[in-house]
């Protein structure tokens, strides 16, 4: 796993394989402190996820 963030961004880019890693994502939009911009994937391969930092939905970096 790598992970790489600018202002209220975030990179993550893991080895497809690695389910905890999908499902600790999916938990974090659940409880919407992350929001899901961009996601490529090649099975098998790697995964490449961009998200945006939220809390409780609004943006991280648009709050003062």
């Amino acid at each position: 796993l790598t992970v790489s963030h600018h202002e209220g961004h975030v990179r993550a880019v893991y080895d497809s394989r690695l389910h905890t890693v999908s499902e600790s994502i999916r938990t974090l939009r659940r409880e919407r402190l992350v929001s899901v911009e961009g996601m490529q994937e090649t099975p098998g391969e790697e995964t490449v996820v961009d998200l945006e930092l939220t809390s409780k939905g609004e943006r991280v970096a648009a709050m003062s």
